[in-house]
């Protein structure tokens, strides 16, 4: 379970480390699904497509070098 902090007009902000092995999951995968539990304890599942992931990473990491 990781807690927001932050909540802006769009949404709310989680700060979230992934190991090297969560990386690979993602860059292979498809979908990405986070379960989420709301203030009234009102529990969802929210699908998020990995569509790009593995691009967008790889352009991260070439960018911080």
């Amino acid at each position: 379970m990781q807690p927001f902090r932050t909540c802006l007009p769009g949404g709310c902000l989680v700060d979230i480390a992934f190991d090297a092995l969560t990386v690979e999951s993602l860059k292979s995968g498809n979908v990405l699904n986070i379960n989420a539990t709301a203030d009234g304890r009102q529990e969802m599942t929210l699908s998020v497509s990995l569509t790009g992931f593995s691009s967008a990473y790889d352009r991260v990491v070439a960018l911080m070098q």
